[in-house]
């Protein structure tokens, strides 16, 4: 088996275990992790210094991360994916989120 590698932030569909596994990504495990500095808006994560969006934290492979840049609509340019700090048990730990295209991240929350 592949080893798990990657690190994903998820605020939205992919937060269900149903979603993940109909798109095959079997993360071993799950954790609660909450992204300072932005804020959700329907289905993305707009730039907020004071505001906390709630999410999971969890690692993937690269196929499965393939799957999930499918679902997103990252070769249709509809999302892309950037690193982010998110707040893991106490600590802080770099993952991937994705956010909707023409949405720029600002690297001073990096």
């Amino acid at each position: 088996m592949e080893q798990r590698v990657i690190p994903m932030f998820v605020f939205g569909t992919l937060r269900g275990e149903a979603c993940r596994e109909g798109h095959d990504v079997y993360p071993e495990e799950v954790l609660d992790a909450k992204l300072h500095g932005f804020r959700k808006q329907s289905l993305n994560i707009i730039e907020n210094p004071e505001q906390v969006v709630e999410g999971n934290y969890f690692l993937v492979t690269e196929p499965e991360l393939a799957r999930l840049d499918r679902y997103e609509g990252v070769d249709s340019n509809f999302y892309h994916r950037f690193l982010v700090n998110v707040e893991v048990g106490g600590e802080f730990k770099r993952a991937y989120a994705y956010q909707i295209v023409g949405t720029e991240p600002d690297a001073t929350f990096l």
